[in-house]
């Protein structure tokens, strides 16, 4: 008797650690949404192929450990451990991952913006030496290219 509720307690403990594991994925997989841009299309059936695997995990977890019999505490460690790793640390988590990739995305833009800068700095060079010397427009790029 004192085996078989040790036993039940252990299986909550792992369906806890379980739902923490499948919420990081699903963590993972918001991050990766902010760093790429996606349709919803795309977003619909990224969810799809998540929760395909997630409950094939589950249902294997629940095969292997409770050799089929259908354990409500199962599920309800589960939500548990996905509802308390969301509060505690996923929150935050995907916070901190979407700030520093917006001042990545910013820096990006600033360096593209110098390059623009120094772009456009040699183009007006170009101008006014063709102003200069009176040359038709294409001359110049022909210099630049040689």
């Amino acid at each position: 008797m004192v085996s078989s509720v040790y036993w039940e307690w252990e299986l909550l403990l792992q369906s806890i650690k379980l739902g923490i594991k499948l919420t990081f994925i699903y963590d993972g997989i918001r991050i990766f949404r902010i760093l790429i841009n996606h349709k919803n299309i795309i977003i619909s059936i990224e969810d799809l192929f998540f929760w395909i695997y997630a409950t094939w995990i589950m249902f294997s977890f629940q095969l292997k450990e409770s050799h089929g019999v259908f354990r409500g505490f199962f599920l309800l460690g589960m939500f548990f451990g996905m509802f308390f790793y969301n509060k505690i640390l996923g929150e935050r988590l995907v916070l901190l991952a979407e700030k520093g990739i917006g001042l990545f995305k910013r820096q990006l833009t600033e360096i593209g913006k110098l390059f623009k800068i120094k772009l456009c700095k040699q183009k007006n060079v170009c101008t006014k030496i063709r102003r200069k010397h009176g040359e038709k427009k294409d001359s110049c790029k022909e210099k630049e290219t040689k």
